[in-house]
């Protein structure tokens, strides 16, 4: 399969994921919306010739210890501790101890972040540091994320600055640019766009554009459109290089 291949198929795999996520987050806006208009009917000769107090924001908490600041935020019984300013922002599940500030961020079992943007969905997700919008992060902890439309599954301990890059089961990387997909590998340092590694490719040093690396370790690459495919410990500066199966004494020089 090739990249351009595998990025249609991450991509497909991150479109359906949040297509889910999103359709969630509709049906429980359905929830409040309902229960918003059952509330209004039940008590509406009442709030026709009351005000509201002034200040004071139409939010449904449910949960307890919670600070709820803004407007149309919610958290369910069985979300505590949590920190919510901003508007339309939901947390269900057993979500605790979060600190949010934007809109329409949603989480879901998850404890412990901290949010700053808008439309970011985090699932069974803790620890995690994100400022930005439209970030999805599943089963993924102890992340830091600067940058919007980023997705992570099952991915922990990430530093990552960009937008668009897509992380599956891939944990200790530190990824600065756009584009970028890891599947599978761990503790890489990429900085620049469209680089794509998988298959346990591990403590790569990436700096460059669609550099391509597979069951490949321990690489330096400087450089764009560089392939290595079952290659490690190599020192690779140029453009266009293709590796497989060459370890420890290849270094290929292209200007």
């Amino acid at each position: 399969m090739n990249k351009r291949e595998l990025k249609t198929l991450d991509l497909s795999n991150t479109y359906s994921g949040k297509y889910w996520q999103r359709l969630k987050m509709a049906s429980y806006r359905l929830i409040k919306f309902q229960g918003r208009a059952v509330a209004a009917a039940f008590f509406f000769a009442g709030f026709m010739f009351m005000g509201a107090p002034e200040g004071q924001a139409a939010n449904y908490d449910l949960g307890a210890g919670n600070v709820i600041l803004g407007d149309e935020n919610s958290t369910d019984a069985t979300s505590d501790n949590n920190l919510v300013d901003g508007y339309d922002n939901t947390l269900v599940n057993d979500s605790d101890g979060n600190s949010v500030s934007g809109s329409v961020n949603f989480l879901n079992n998850s404890d412990v972040n901290e949010v700053n943007g808008e439309e970011n969905t985090l699932t069974s997700s803790s620890s995690n540091q994100i400022t930005g919008n439209d970030n999805d992060l599943i089963s993924s902890s102890a992340n830091d994320i600067n940058g919007n439309d980023n997705n992570l599954v099952l991915s922990d301990s990430n530093d990552v600055v960009g937008d668009n890059n897509s992380l599956a089961s891939s944990s200790g990387n530190d990824v600065v640019g756009f584009d970028n997909v890891i599947s599978t590998s761990a503790s890489n340092n990429i900085s620049g766009d469209s680089n794509n590694l998988s298959s346990s490719s591990d403590a790569n040093n990436v700096n460059g554009f669609s550099n391509i690396l597979s069951s490949s370790d321990s690489n330096s690459i400087v450089g764009d459109g560089n392939n290595l495919s079952s290659s490690s410990v190599n020192d690779i500066v140029g453009h266009d290089n293709i590796l497989t199966s060459s370890s420890i004494i290849d270094s290929y020089i292209t200007i």
